[in-house]
């Protein structure tokens, strides 16, 4: 290689064989990524750190095998490493604990085994402190998490791994959240309080645009919070107002209930909400409203709240953006009438509740519900006015398995 050359992209290429160590040895080079090839052999590893100048090494999709090298914690350049869909093994080495440089490490569909290296909590010091992204979904990872990484990683994500361990109780001192996933594994614990306050915010200027460059490593500037089906239990606290939430999901999992915070309302970039098959109880009753906008969860188009126990959804009408509501297998002795005027809402699915009336104002022609799904709802012939009657511009009306002739 030229000793001025400073990236080298492999990919989608018929390249094969091993990439040697000595490709970055006394080099310009600082960026390698061999991805989707048939590139074989192990990782490299160095005896002396000193000659290795790269900053980033990605070799996903490849036939790269070996163990997860304990020396790239002391390369003093290295930051990214992607070893996704690999053939690399091993476990998670203690010394990455203190690593020099490594800042985002992803390993996600490799046969990366073991545990996760443990926190000294008496001796304290550094813990992962260099990283900001650590991701292992999919790997044969297992074992305690220790509530101590919840905290010092930014983006972490155990997502389809046999993992277990608590969310820590409080994320106060320690970094802000960007992104956690912990969907399908056995972490527990309730949900922390400050979780979505203590998160990574983004600066804007006075338009509303992002003006920093930092960004959370593994969601650009957006906040992901997935515990579905986990076992992980409690609801989300209060949210700030100038919190960056963008996908919310909290869907097949029975210990999430309570009330969802009345702050959700000011999260303006979320844009996903999907909490359904849980035991939420309750909607707030007053949104909280985001300055300068005149609706709560301005971008949210799609809510699904399935599968809960929820007995009056009303305060959905304070949503204009919302264009799809699934409130079916609820606790709904009836639907509120101002959803019929909610100014986008095209589809609305409300099936397996105790709902006998529906509303005038969901079918008349100032609606804007073009589909409406009440199946096994209980409801009657005199539940429901003939459409005929009321010039309704519905398009499909879904009401089989129930005591109706219409």
């Amino acid at each position: 290689l030229s000793r001025s050359l400073q990236v080298l992209f492999a990919g989608l290429s018929r390249l094969s064989g091993t990439v040697p160590a000595s490709a970055f040895n006394r080099t310009q080079l600082q960026t390698l990524a061999v991805e989707i090839t048939s590139v074989e052999g192990t990782l490299p590893e160095w005896d002396d750190p000193s000659v290795v100048s790269a900053e980033s090494l990605f070799v996903q999709n490849t036939k790269i095998s070996g163990t997860l090298p304990a020396s790239y914690s002391q390369l003093r350049n290295l930051t990214v490493l992607s070893l996704m869909e690999t053939r690399v093994s091993g476990t998670v080495p203690p010394s990455w604990t203190n690593a020099i440089a490594l800042n985002s490490v992803d390993v996600s569909f490799a046969p990366v085994s073991g545990t996760i290296p443990d926190y000294d909590r008496d001796k304290g010091g550094s813990y992962f402190d260099t990283f900001t992204m650590l991701k292992l979904d999919h790997t044969r990872v297992s074992g305690t998490v220790p509530s101590e990484l919840f905290r010092r990683v930014q983006s972490l994500s155990f997502a389809s791994t046999d993992v277990s361990g608590q969310l820590p109780a409080s994320m106060a001192g320690g970094r802000s959240m960007c992104y956690l996933s912990v969907s399908h594994t056995k972490i527990s614990g309730e949900l922390p309080p400050d979780l979505l306050t203590h998160s990574f915010v983004p600066a804007h200027d006075a338009a509303g645009r992002i003006i920093n460059t930092k960004t959370c490593v593994a969601s650009g500037t957006e906040i992901i919070l997935d515990v579905s089906n986990s076992l992980v239990s409690g609801t989300i606290g209060e949210v700030s107002p100038s919190s960056s939430l963008s996908r919310l999901y909290l869907f097949n999992n029975e210990r999430i209930s309570g009330t969802l915070p009345a702050s959700l309302g000011l999260a303006q970039s979320l844009h996903t909400m999907s909490i359904h098959s849980s035991r939420l109880q309750a909607l707030p009753t007053n949104w909280s409203v985001p300055i300068g906008s005149d609706s709560p969860l301005p971008n949210v188009q799609v809510v699904d709240l399935h599968g809960n126990e929820l007995r009056d959804v009303a305060s959905l009408c304070q949503l204009n953006a919302l264009s799809f509501i699934d409130v079916s297998h609820n606790h709904l002795d009836t639907l509120p009438p101002c959803m019929g005027r909610m100014p986008k809402l095209s589809t609305l699915v409300a099936g397996r509740n105790n709902i006998k009336h529906v509303p005038r104002e969901l079918i008349d022609a100032q609606s804007s519900v073009r589909s409406l799904s009440l199946v096994s709802s209980n409801l009657t012939s005199s539940g429901i006015l003939p459409l005929s009657s009321v010039d309704s511009k519905l398009l499909e009306l879904d009401v089989s398995h129930n005591p109706i002739n219409l």
